[in-house]
């Protein structure tokens, strides 16, 4: 991989990878300028944050890694509703790479707001 990988040691825990890897904003993009066609760039954000604060560009989907329970249950301790991750993630991850014709080794990169949800979608 192409990938000057910062290593997970220099990341908040919440933020950290399984695999151990992250890009920055400035590596994703030169990285998938390079691939092209050959990565696959996914939002993880909500609905409202894209139609509030944008979507980067040359995003191929937003699929929601996190959603709102069924019963919008509320989080006393974080003074909001309680989020959980979407069961179609993968499958929907899945597709994407199908319908573009791409390989289950097909670079994808995850972009959130903080790079919490994005590392846990990882």
């Amino acid at each position: 991989m192409i990938a000057s990988w910062l290593g997970s040691d220099e990341l908040p825990e919440k933020k950290r990878t399984d695999q151990g890897r992250y890009v920055t904003a400035r590596q994703a993009f030169e990285q998938l300028q390079q691939l092209g066609d050959n990565a696959v760039f996914i939002d993880v954000r909500s609905r409202p944050e894209l139609a509030f604060i944008g979507a980067p560009a040359g995003i191929d989907a937003n699929i929601l890694y996190m959603t709102v329970g069924m019963f919008d249950e509320w989080d006393d301790k974080k003074q909001t509703f309680k989020m959980r991750p979407n069961s179609e993630f993968t499958q929907r991850v899945n597709k994407l790479t199908e319908d573009k014709g791409l390989s289950k080794d097909t670079p994808i990169y995850l972009v959130c707001r903080s790079g919490s949800r994005s590392s846990k979608a990882a």
